[in-house]
């Protein structure tokens, strides 16, 4: 809140050092529990929209500094693609913390991903109709948001090429008991963001996809 990114970024860099082990720790145990708790300041009043504000704006530049030096060494090491995955927000959704933590935790694992905003999720179909895509996840974060997605997601299931799709929601909107969004027709709908990465890559364990050459 103080907007002190060098010493943030800094933070960020010892703690991804310190988990070697694990690429995806820096953006799960500690930038997703911050952001939660940024979330808990607003609605408790413990601080103001221009505080959080300012906040989020830091955050979103953390999560890009840190994804382009994760992409930039994935690119030089040459590493293998588990499959091609759209991840995206529900349309005019503005809270995307999760959904961009989700892009780049799947794109340590090996997943060649594409993340789309709430105010570009109209572009999915166009390119699902021409690029061959293994999976897709929707993140919904407000209740409001689930108006129309059923459509959305036969729609997205209509214009994918291959016609094997996976597609999987999650958000801070989903609940349990989450057999009460059956009505959207997804593949599988989770609550946590390991949850939904670890669904993919049994798929893709399961043969799902047919297992096309990695590239």
């Amino acid at each position: 809140m103080k907007g002190q990114f060098a010493v943030s970024l800094k933070l960020c860099l010892s703690f991804r050092a310190s988990r070697q082990h694990d690429g995806t720790a820096v953006y799960l145990q500690l930038l997703l529990p911050t952001i939660a708790e940024l979330g808990r300041d607003w609605t408790e009043d413990r601080a103001g929209f221009e505080q959080i504000a300012f906040a989020y704006s830091l955050m979103h530049k953390i999560i890009e500094t840190l994804g382009a030096t994760d992409r930039l060494a994935r690119k030089q090491d040459r590493v293998l693609s588990l499959g091609r995955v759209i991840v995206a927000v529900a349309p005019e959704d503005t809270h995307d913390f999760g959904a961009r933590i989700m892009a780049e935790s799947l794109n340590l694992q090996g997943w060649n991903v594409t993340f789309f905003d709430g105010t570009n999720t109209a572009k999915v179909a166009g390119l699902l109709q021409h690029e061959p895509v293994d999976a897709l996840a929707l993140s919904v974060s407000t209740d409001t948001a689930f108006v129309g997605l059923a459509d959305m997601i036969a729609d997205w299931r209509c214009a994918d090429s291959s016609q094997r799709i996976e597609i999987i929601v999650g958000g801070s909107a989903i609940t349990a008991p989450v057999n009460q969004y059956n009505f959207l027709q997804a593949d599988h709908v989770g609550l946590r963001i390991n949850e939904l990465s670890d669904h993919l890559h049994r798929q893709i364990t399961n043969d799902r996809y047919g297992r096309r050459n990695l590239s």
